[in-house]
Parts: C-alpha cells; structure tokens; sequence
C-alpha cells in the first residue's frame, strides 16, 4: 500500500505538523533574502547611476563619474561645436570639479559631419572601437601615444582624411583602422607597433607612401589591399610575416623590397599586383 507525505505527516500527529510549519518558515526566510538581495542590488546600480552624470564642456559630451573623477568621452554623434577638436588631458565641470579623461567611447562621434580635425591628447588611454568612423569631413588627426591600442575601425571610412600622426609608443592598428580612407595620402608607422591589424588600410586609393620603421612586427591579412596608388614599399626585417592578400591590387606597386629577418610571406600577399616589376627576397624567408 503506497502512501503520500500529507497522509505519512498526518499519521505522525504534532511531529507531522512541526516538519511542515519548518518548511514553510524556511520558503519565507529563502524568499525574504532573495527579497533583500534583489533590493540591496538595485539600491548598488541606483547609486552607481547617480554617481555618473552627462555633461558637456567646451561642446563636447562628457560622461563624469563623481566617484572616480574621471571623464570618458560619450555620444558626440550630433555634435555641431568648433570643427576643430582636442580632446584634453583634463576637464573641468560648471561646479569647477576637475576629472582625468580616460577614454573615448564606441562609435563616440559616429558619422558626424562637422568635425574636420582631431587631436587626441597624452594621458587618454582607450579608443573605443569605431569611434570617429564616417566622420566624412574630419581631414586631419593626431593621437597621442598613451593610447597604446586603437581598437577596430577607429577612423573606418573616413573619406576625406588627408594627414594622420601615429606617434612611437603606439603599440597596435586595429582591424579596419583606416579602411576606404580614400584620401589618405602618406603614413609612417612607428617601429613600437608590434601588429598592422587586418583590412587596417584596405581600399585606401589615395595612399602612395607607406614607411615602416624597422620594430613593425607583423602586417595582417588584406592590410594594404587595394592601396592602388601605392608605388613602392620597403618591409623591414622585424616583419615575421606578411598576411595573405596584404598587397593584392595594388595595381601601381612596381617595387618590393623585404629587408633580411622577414620569415613568411602567406598566399597571394602580392596577389594581381599587375605593374610589379622589381621584389627583392632575403634569405631568411621560409
């Protein structure tokens, strides 16, 4: 004969009910912390929230924290201030309250229009991914070498960047750094970058004048496809490899030279370069 707890507690009298009054006050005790954890936790991101504040100083949108004194450069996409742009060490608030600006958001000034040149000061130390991507109008940029990474498509499509400063202590390009950068014209990447990131300057038609400081570690896939104006370039022997396609369509490349400690060239790096006519090879590729 099968029975049930209700019956089993039932025929076990006082013993029966005290087994499950405890149960019950254990569900009300387990729901009344889960109460308090919930509250406890909105009470944390409430204070959080109050502690960071908008604020726009000199034009430009700040998020300020009150707790940490620091200031990270927010949503700029509609900004219409002065075209020109230096993003300081330092800002002060209406209340006179000094913050460290630390960092530039993603997609901070996105598409924005107005801005034409951009100059990043020493002690910011993050540039979020695609930050001034299809700022159409920005033509010039300077950003300082504290930011050690540029993370992906920071200046993607950029159309009318003409001049672009990357100062040594640079560590990285990201992926799509400069992609259809279409009017840029020369680069020189500081022998501290220890990787070109992938598609970094893919497509960028104006481009011929590329100079790679001998420290450059490694060139991505599809880097500097499609640079169909590129002549020359020289590839120093701190290059371990080249990606694959890195090259390819650069229809106007008549001259290569790789300089002894490059080790790999992957396929196709130079890939329909159709003018190639001069490649210098060292003995230390594999």
């Amino acid at each position: 004969m099968k029975k049930s707890y209700i019956c089993d507690f039932t025929m076990r009298g006082n013993a029966g009910k005290y087994l499950m009054i405890m149960t019950v006050s254990y569900i009300k005790l387990t729901l009344n912390n889960m109460r308090r954890k919930i509250l406890l936790a909105g009470l944390c991101l409430a204070c959080v929230l109050q502690t960071m504040e908008a604020e726009k100083i000199n034009d430009v949108e700040y998020t300020l924290s009150q707790t940490s004194l620091i200031a990270i450069v927010g949503n700029n996409r509609s900004y219409s201030g002065n075209p020109t742009i230096v993003i300081p060490r330092m800002v002060t608030d209406s209340d006179g309250k000094q913050y460290t600006v630390t960092e530039i958001a993603d997609s901070a000034f996105y598409g924005n229009k107005q801005i034409r040149s951009v100059t990043i000061m020493n002690g910011v130390r993050h540039l979020g991914v695609g930050a001034f991507q299809a700022c159409q109008s920005l033509t010039t940029v300077s950003v300082s070498s504290s930011i050690a990474d540029w993370r992906e498509s920071v200046f993607r499509e950029c159309t009318s960047l003409k001049s672009v400063t990357i100062e040594k202590g640079i560590e990285s390009i990201g992926a799509n750094t400069f992609y259809q950068c279409s009017s840029l014209a020369s680069v020189t990447i500081p022998g501290s970058v220890a990787s070109v990131g992938d598609y970094a300057f893919q497509e960028c038609t104006s481009l011929q004048s590329v100079t790679m400081e001998k420290g450059v570690g490694g060139i991505g896939v599809y880097a500097f496809r499609g640079c169909s104006s590129l002549a020359s370039v020289t590839i120093p022997g701190s290059v371990d490899s080249i990606g694959s396609w890195a090259f390819q369509y650069c229809t106007s490349l008549q001259s290569v030279t790789m300089e002894k400690g490059v080790r790999s060239i992957r396929s196709t790096a130079f890939g329909d370069c159709s003018s190639l006519a001069s490649v210098t090879i060292p003995g230390s590729v594999d």
